[in-house]
């Protein structure tokens, strides 16, 4: 296979470039590239449905900690549910993820501290060192903590989230706190795709009909929203990321004032599944900022 897509590359170069007139000959070249986009394109998703041996090498978890933890000194915290597990690379069972290929990895932690506890303080390490640190304050009910990191790691490093060195025992909110990371190296065939892609755009057709295999957004909430129906309005507010129409993740920002919490997931979806953030289902009316 391996075979089929360096030849098929190498023949479209040859009519890319091979001719003498490029402007007479462009409408051929653009062609040949779609034909052989669509080749791998199809023997890709072939692959696919096939379980071929050739590796994709994606690398991607999602995990939740169930239970309330008084966690001591350096205490490691197990995220002990699993959402995502692509890969295989996370432990539910230690907290330990291990880097199971060299490359650049992504990791966030999204936690709470109970309303009933003063502090907490967690830290991300990477085998013995630090590579990031999150802090949910004291006062003002539960309030909420974040960190993230971004870092190269080499096969068999381990990251994970542990309390920090050197204070007393301090408690963890189980049910809103979540561990995530993840890795994406490309197949070789879609790095062909690209490239025959990249080869497209440079023949100056802007607007080409090639599909694309990238999909981002980002949006924002303009108006001040009040979410529920009941007649009393909390001072906290909870939210709460929906697959179809299972929880992936919550969050929640505390009483006392203007504060923030945040939630995040990393999740496999299937063409035509369906995401979206809603108000935690049970609770009394709540605002939600704008901006």
């Amino acid at each position: 296979m391996r075979n089929l897509y360096i030849n098929i590359l190498f023949s479209t170069i040859l009519l890319v470039y091979g001719e003498k007139d490029c402007c007479r000959n462009i409408g051929k070249s653009k062609a040949a590239l779609l034909g052989a986009i669509n080749t791998l394109q199809r023997t890709n998703r072939l692959l696919g449905e096939t379980g071929s041996p050739i590796s994709s090498i994606e690398v991607a978890f999602h995990a939740r900690l169930k239970p309330y933890i008084t966690l001591g000194s350096r205490q490691t915290v197990i995220f002990d549910q699993l959402i995502t597990n692509i890969g295989q690379a996370y432990n539910q069972h230690t907290g330990h993820f291990t880097a199971p290929y060299d490359g650049i990895y992504f990791f966030a932690c999204t936690f709470l501290r109970p309303y009933n506890a003063t502090v907490l303080h967690l830290q991300m390490v990477k085998n013995s060192s630090e590579i990031s640190r999150g802090h949910a304050a004291s006062g003002g009910g539960s309030q909420a903590g974040a960190m993230n990191a971004i870092v190269y790691l080499h096969k068999g490093d381990v990251v994970k989230v542990r309390h920090f060195p050197g204070f007393g025992p301090e408690i963890i909110h189980g049910d809103y706190s979540f561990f995530t990371g993840y890795r994406k190296a490309k197949t070789a065939l879609l790095e062909a795709i690209d490239t025959l892609q990249r080869t497209n755009r440079l023949l100056g057709e802007t607007g080409s009909a090639i599909p694309s295999n990238k999909v981002a957004f980002h949006a924002r909430l303009t108006p001040s929203v009040t979410l529920g129906s009941t007649q009393t309005t909390g001072t906290t507010l909870h939210l709460q990321i929906v697959k179809n129409s299972s929880e992936i993740s919550k969050g929640h920002a505390p009483s006392g004032g203007a504060n923030a919490g945040s939630m995040n997931a990393v999740i496999y979806l299937h063409k035509g599944d369906v995401v979206k953030v809603r108000h935690y289902p049970g609770r009394g009316s709540e605002t939600i900022h704008s901006g």
